[in-house]
């Protein structure tokens, strides 16, 4: 091999590292804007039902900071140390850029879920990521009004509930009442 030929390798083999490392840069931006969401995602629902289980008011604030938005739950009143505990833990949603609540962007975002599920927040709180310059197709999760599991459009959808028992095949079969089977 030549020099010239070796010098064309390493040129294609810097030209494909550098474009599979942009898209993979990408797609890790991506999937922690995901996490974001997902966070934001149980947050609400843990806040839903600790407000319903143990009858306090809970509050779920989204704030700006630190170039992304971090988010937070308050207790009005008592819980558990172990529920406590997970109320302490801030979720930082740095790859967020943009919170909207009901159309409307916001800096600061306060959900109360009222004890016993009086009060819910009923709307949607759509999220964009940062990295999208055109303020581009974010993620939207449905808060309903009332106790309910929080979706939104990327996710995951549960399997059907189990209708049927698993019951014995005699039981299965249709027989007359009074009857013995056959």
């Amino acid at each position: 091999m030549t020099l010239i030929e070796i010098t064309v390798v390493m040129v294609i083999l810097s030209l494909v590292g550098g474009v599979i490392g942009i898209k993979g840069w990408q797609l890790t931006r991506h999937h922690r804007f995901e996490c974001a969401v997902d966070a934001v995602a149980a947050k609400l629902s843990l806040a839903a039902q600790l407000a319903l289980t143990f009858e306090v008011d809970l509050v779920a604030q989204i704030d700006q900071a630190n170039g992304g938005f971090e988010m937070r739950l308050t207790a009005d009143g008592e819980l558990p140390s172990t529920f406590r505990a997970l109320l302490d833990r801030k979720a930082v949603l740095k790859e967020v850029g943009e919170v909207r609540y009901n159309g409307s962007a916001e800096n600061q975002v306060r959900l109360v879920f009222g004890a016993g599920a009086s009060t819910s927040p009923r709307g949607e709180l759509t999220l964009t990521p940062s990295y999208s310059s055109d303020g581009g197709r974010g993620s939207t999760l449905r808060l309903p009004g009332y106790p309910a599991r929080i979706v939104y459009e990327n996710s995951i959808p549960l399997p059907p509930p189990q209708v049927r028992a698993p019951y014995p095949e005699e039981v299965l079969q249709e027989k007359e009442p009074g009857l013995p089977a056959a």
